[in-house]
């Protein structure tokens, strides 16, 4: 009851959670991190995502090589991010996109701990 949970797979039908206004912890998890816009809009506090699997391969110094929308060098490809008071923990995750290979770059589970600290 201290904290909400939902998901969504690419953003489809975010703008229908009605979080602004309540003061529980609001996870989401989500597919895609490009719409961290959507989920911060509707008031979500932690959004755990995936889908760019950490940009296939890892460029030392530069970070991520290609998202699976064939972009390169992702802004969001792996790790943690702040926007606003929102952060998104983006996963390389265990698969692979289009080419099973992976370089610098090693499949992973996120283990995170919620603590409250109001307790």
């Amino acid at each position: 009851e201290n904290m909400i949970i939902a998901g969504t797979e690419n953003g489809y039908g975010i703008r229908d959670y009605e979080w602004k206004d309540d003061d529980r912890l609001k996870i989401l998890l989500a597919h895609e991190p490009s719409q961290y816009t959507a989920y911060a809009g509707v008031g979500a506090d932690i959004v755990f995502a995936g889908h760019v699997h950490g940009g296939q391969a890892i460029i030392p110094g530069k970070g991520g090589l290609i998202s699976p929308d064939m972009e390169f060098f992702p802004d969001l490809y792996k790790g943690e991010y702040r926007f606003g008071d929102m952060t998104m923990y983006i996963s390389a995750g265990l698969g692979n996109s289009v080419l099973p290979v992976r370089i610098n770059n090693y499949p992973e589970i996120v283990v995170v701990d919620i603590v409250n600290k109001q307790k």
